[in-house]
């Protein structure tokens, strides 16, 4: 199997910029025989401090990008990090679960856990954790 990792500059905050670079990667690694591509932690989002996690806007414009990709997964196997979201689940103020999650699309379609309850992995040990 031929894999691609890419390490790629993850602009926090501009979903729209690392999508297209996530989408320019996939084309080249399709014309050029790659069966799977592999793309960072959160490389929609990026990682973010303060406010712009609880903008609904901002979610969900993550969450169509993430969509994007998987159109883009055409003979293709792609893992990328995006925020993954639980619209029936809320935290205790009330804002909707939000999880660091990992996503594998392939022919336009996502692919979850065996069992799992979402079409994700939820990240589990955060770097804060030791």
């Amino acid at each position: 199997m031929k894999i691609s990792l890419v390490q790629m500059e993850v602009i926090p905050g501009n979903p729209e910029r690392n999508c297209h670079k996530i989408i320019n990667h996939i084309e080249d690694a399709q014309s050029n025989g790659v069966e799977m591509i592999v793309f960072p932690e959160m490389a929609i989002p990026g990682y973010l401090l303060g406010d712009e996690w609880e903008r609904m806007a901002f979610l969900k414009e993550c969450e169509q990008f993430g969509e994007d990709i998987r159109e883009a997964s055409d003979n293709i196997i792609v893992v990328f990090g995006n925020i993954g979201l639980d619209y029936e689940r809320v935290n205790e103020d009330g804002r909707v679960r939000k999880y660091n999650a990992l996503f594998v699309a392939e022919n336009r379609k996502f692919i979850g856990p065996e069992n799992g309850i979402y079409p994700f992995v939820i990240k589990t040990l955060l770097p804060n954790y030791r």
